[in-house]
């Protein structure tokens, strides 16, 4: 049955467009091509003045035998070609069809940048004859876990991406998205209720992965799950552990660990156990194992694995600047490359923002465009997923990563500069090449200071200096005054110019006018949250305040050693207010109500470079009003470092002048991605007011 859709524009070239079935997704597929192509003249170079345009999948009776070059794909693909005066748009699947629609509206010049920008031709000529597309992905599941992607499930399908892990659950089955169900942590299905009956089970924080009672309770509240939360056929499921680098060492599972050389072996038989119980029942649901910190190295020699179960890796503690298979990263690479001789699917979960501040630069396009050439050369690699700002817009070149990397999921091999320069010509317009020596700016920058990009790379790391910052703002500057008569080019190029004024503002360095130009791109970006866990009500906060270039520690020696300051921006703040102090070193410290027992001022130890540190806090007191007599021994503050068994306070007595002191945190050795974190907090009592922190600064022995 042809269900069709007639279009005759006052254009050279007529056309009507049909789909080979009436199914509501084909229907609409028709309309969206539609759509697009009544905003277009459309002439052809030979003069053909009339085409039909056939839409479908290869599966479809009428279409198989124009589709036998796409039959032998196992990823989502498509094809276009004119044959038999018939425009055909064939895909392997129904959203391998739209894709094809919007490939072959990029060949006559249609451009999908962003979910609020596109580029329409008013009218383009095309070869008919010539037309032939042909184009498989080369991973079967892409995800771009990006609040642009995540919040627009219409411009996903533009950029191709297929996968919604970032989404706990899909309600409703989509036949444009994977559903991967990501809510099975450790004590979802062994839930602490249990611990009185079966102590044995928790381990560490965790569970003890190598008792059969875990494996077997688990595996039965799976599969209680999935008729819960009605799992279907085709789905997948995400087994996971606990957010930390550490594992239960009991003595069943030392000698699992011993046996096969790596503790992710307990994890692993736990993950296989449960899939072996859902493939008995469910035998088309897929299982993931997480190989995330201390169970990404594979087990050696472990026995047979159940037929549905996946690897799901995780890269976290990498530096971004580099790519995977460099010297400092080779390590990674090699746990990663270790899964390869269980010939199970393998997925990748990379990482493409910094946690510690959405809108700092994190140039990585080229080391990630590295890697996903190298992750296309793995066999078993078959997904994968670039984690960005989730749960924010605008974040740093959020719109040019997008568009760039879905590229890239699709087709590793596309050259990285033409993808730039592609993308900035539409996205900036005459602003283009300023963007583009922007970029080549901030990516030497780190090149030259040897910096690295972390997930969590602080506010002050080399390659953010006075001297990348003072031409980086004179390119997007001079940029901005080509486009000052474009409002849409004039808001894409403030937008990559914000990312200057938010360091020059966390640094201590933004002046009024440039104060005024950030507030102003807060208000209209409808950003949430600068960092993960800071909201941007913070950044209008420190924005009323004229801070100014902190000053050195007083009384503590530095003699050369390397010294890194950590101000309010770079601080993880809870139940805490940025405020104004003209007695800080910048004139910003942290307040928070002395009657509070929260850790609300943190550092966390993996924002410095591996080494001895010896880590000091500016801290003051504000004593309550009306008392008449404070006792000298009362706590007016406690800090300590969770992770190095660090935990110490300051009695009132000592800090009774209500004057900065540099006091001494401690002194730990930090390893890479170290998950210790600095915690400060409040005494909770009746006696302090306040408490101040100034600044966390850290001195390398």
């Amino acid at each position: 049955m042809l269900l069709k859709i007639s279009l005759f524009a006052n254009t050279l070239l007529n056309y009507n467009i049909s789909a080979v079935d009436a199914l509501p997704q084909s229907h609409k597929s028709a309309l969206i091509l539609k759509n697009y192509l009544s905003k277009t003249l459309l002439y052809d170079v030979n003069n053909i003045k009339s085409i039909s345009i056939i839409l479908g999948i290869m599966k479809d009776k009428p279409l198989k035998n124009i589709s036998k070059p796409i039959h032998s794909f196992t990823n989502d693909g498509f094809m276009v070609t004119y044959k038999h005066k018939n425009l055909y748009i064939i895909g392997t699947n129904i959203r391998s069809l739209r894709y094809g629609i919007y490939a072959f509206l990029e060949k006559l010049g249609y451009g999908f940048f962003s979910a609020n920008y596109e580029v329409i031709p008013k009218k383009t000529i095309i070869n008919v004859n010539k037309m032939h597309i042909i184009s498989q992905a080369r991973f079967k599941y892409r995800e771009i876990f990006m609040y642009e992607a995540n919040n627009n499930n219409k411009f996903a399908i533009k950029m191709r991406l297929n996968g919604h892990f970032g989404n706990l659950s899909l309600e409703k089955k989509s036949p444009f998205f994977i559903p991967v169900f990501n809510q099975f942590p450790p004590f979802t299905l062994v839930p602490k209720m249990y611990k009185k009956l079966f102590p044995k089970y928790f381990c560490d924080g965790g569970l003890d992965y190598s008792l059969k009672g875990v494996k077997k309770l688990a595996s039965l509240s799976m599969l209680y799950y999935i008729k819960k939360l009605h799992i279907y056929p085709g789905s997948q499921i995400y087994l996971s552990h606990i957010d930390k680098n550490s594992f239960c060492n009991s003595a069943s599972s030392r000698e699992i660990y011993k046996k096969y050389d790596s503790p992710s072996a307990t994890f692993l038989g736990y993950a296989n156990t449960i899939a072996i119980n859902i493939a008995k029942k469910y035998p088309d649901i897929k299982v993931f194992m997480e190989a995330y910190l201390w169970s990404r190295k594979a087990p050696k020699h472990f026995p047979s694995l159940a037929k549905n179960l996946e690897i799901f890796f995780s890269d976290i503690e990498a530096n971004f600047a580099e790519p995977l298979k460099s010297k400092e990263n080779l390590p990674l690479y090699k746990d990663l490359t270790s899964w390869l001789k269980y010939k199970r699917d393998i997925y990748i979960w990379h990482y493409i923002t910094n946690f510690n501040g959405y809108l700092q630069p994190f140039p990585d396009f080229y080391a990630t465009a590295k890697d996903l050439k190298e992750f296309e050369k793995l066999k078993y690699v078959k997904g994968i997923m670039l984690e960005s700002a989730y749960n924010t817009p605008k974040s740093d070149l959020s719109d040019m990563k997008l568009w760039i990397y879905s590229k890239l999921l699709w087709n590793p091999n596309l050259n990285i500069n033409a993808l730039i320069k592609e993308f900035c010509d539409a996205y900036y317009g005459p602003a283009s090449s300023n963007i583009q020596l922007y970029l080549k700016l901030l990516n030497n920058s780190v090149i030259k200071t040897h910096s690295k990009l972390s997930v969590k790379t602080p506010i002050n790391e080399a390659y953010l200096n006075d001297i990348f910052l003072y031409k980086a703002k004179e390119l997007l500057e001079n940029g901005l005054k080509k486009v000052k008569n474009n409002p849409i080019y004039k808001e894409h190029v403030q937008s990559v110019l914000a990312s200057i004024y938010y360091i020059l503002l966390m640094q201590g360095k933004i002046n009024q006018v440039d104060r005024i130009k950030f507030k102003q791109f807060l208000i209209d970006s409808k950003l949430k949250y600068f960092s993960e866990g800071g909201k941007v009500q913070e950044l209008f906060n420190m924005l009323k305040i004229n801070s100014k270039t902190a000053s050195l520690p007083v009384g503590i020696h530095i003699n050369g050693h390397k010294f890194i300051d950590f101000q309010e921006g770079s601080l993880i703040l809870c139940c805490a207010k940025i405020v104004k102090d003209n007695s800080a070193s910048n004139g910003m410290a942290v307040r928070m109500n002395g009657n509070r027992a929260d850790w609300g001022i943190q550092l966390p130890l993996d924002m410095l470079p591996p080494g001895r540190w010896t880590i000091y806090a500016s801290i003051k007191i504000k004593l309550a009003e009306n008392d008449s007599f404070v006792d000298k021994i009362v706590p007016a503050i406690f800090y300590g470092i969770y992770g190095a068994h660090i935990k110490n306070g300051k009695l009132i007595a000592s800090l009774a002048n209500e004057q900065y002191h540099e006091i001494k945190i401690g002194t730990v050795t930090v390893n890479k991605n170290d998950k210790a974190v600095v915690w400060i907090r409040p005494p909770n009592n009746r006696y302090v007011k306040y408490i101040y922190v100034d600044r966390i600064f850290c001195i390398k022995d």
